[in-house]
């Protein structure tokens, strides 16, 4: 039998004959069906750390400065991102992202001076800020609510929550790329003063465990034995306290109802949160808990903060 005008590739030589070259696969092992999608670029690079790769090679700690006006009407949003990192899929792990407190800086009467925010300088913090006027002002400065806007993920999958800044916290989060972005929601009932604002953010090896982080909800004057419109509950709230806050000498005692639905106008409760007296610390939210409002049971009207602790 011969073998003549047979391809060499898909010739069968008798026993003893060389046998021709395997082909290999595309990939180098099989990859479809059942073995997963193809290599994401630089997962194949063993020499870099894992930080290495979520940095891309840039700072883990940076910030950024919010231009604030207290005369604005809409929510104001910080030009550029705090921090941004992001790598592979493969690099996701336990982040600890730390939100540091925020700082001040007199607002230049220039636009001009105003620009190239990330490089301003003299800030002071609120044990530097006391009771003397603001610069430039004749008042002592009033800090606004800032908030950062924290976006995590692994892949195609992401998630969002707005965190308080506060006097700064720690958030622990499972994430392959992290975005967080400053900015002071409108409607809170505050008119802080106007400033430029500098957040700064850093992040390094977490724990598995729920950080420090809260989203603070802001009801306005609420009348005596009156109900707020219900609010949507902040996501990834897992308990909440309500305080109340006036500007009165003698302060109002806390006497307020949190009362939780799972529709925005108010059918279908979720559950009733009482607080006054003794029950005033944080209490757990149900799983169906998706909007709030406050009853005030005080006797005189009054505002109101709803504090969320968020499990993240």
């Amino acid at each position: 039998m011969s073998n003549r005008g047979v391809p060499p590739m898909y010739d069968y030589p008798y026993q003893g004959e060389q046998s021709p070259p395997e082909v290999e696969p595309l990939y180098g092992d099989l990859r479809f069906p059942g073995h997963g999608l193809p290599r994401r670029p630089g997962e194949d690079r063993p020499g870099m750390s894992a930080w290495g790769r979520l940095s891309r090679g840039g700072a883990l700690g940076k910030k950024t400065v919010l231009v604030y006006r207290n005369n604005a009407d809409e929510a104001q949003r910080a030009e550029t991102s705090i921090l941004e990192i992001q790598g592979d899929d493969m690099d996701a792990r336990q982040i600890a992202l730390t939100l540091l407190p925020p700082l001040a800086i007199r607002l230049p009467f220039s636009e001009t001076l105003a620009r190239d925010p990330q490089n301003k300088t003299g800030e002071q913090g609120n044990e530097q800020y006391l009771s003397g006027n603001f610069p430039g002002t004749s008042a002592p400065i009033a800090w606004p609510p800032i908030e950062a806007v924290v976006s995590w993920g692994i892949g195609g999958a992401s998630s969002q929550a707005i965190v308080d800044f506060v006097n700064g916290c720690t958030v622990n989060l499972v994430a392959s790329f992290l975005r967080v972005h400053a900015r002071v929601p409108a409607n809170t009932g505050f008119s802080g003063t106007s400033a430029l604002y500098t957040l700064a953010a850093f992040v390094g090896p977490g724990w598995p465990r729920p950080g420090s982080a809260t989203k603070t909800v802001y009801y306005p004057t609420i009348g005596s034995g009156a109900e707020s419109v219900a609010l949507p509950v902040p996501p990834y709230a897992r308990s909440a306290c309500v305080l109340n806050r006036d500007d009165a000498g003698t302060p109002v005692a806390t006497n307020a109802t949190l009362r939780l639905w799972q529709s925005p106008n108010k059918t279908l409760s979720a559950g009733n949160l009482a607080f006054g007296g003794s029950s005033t610390l944080p209490q757990p939210i149900s799983a169906a808990a998706m909007y709030a409002s406050v009853l005030n049971g005080s006797a005189t009207g009054s505002g109101f903060a709803v504090v969320y602790e968020l499990s993240i």
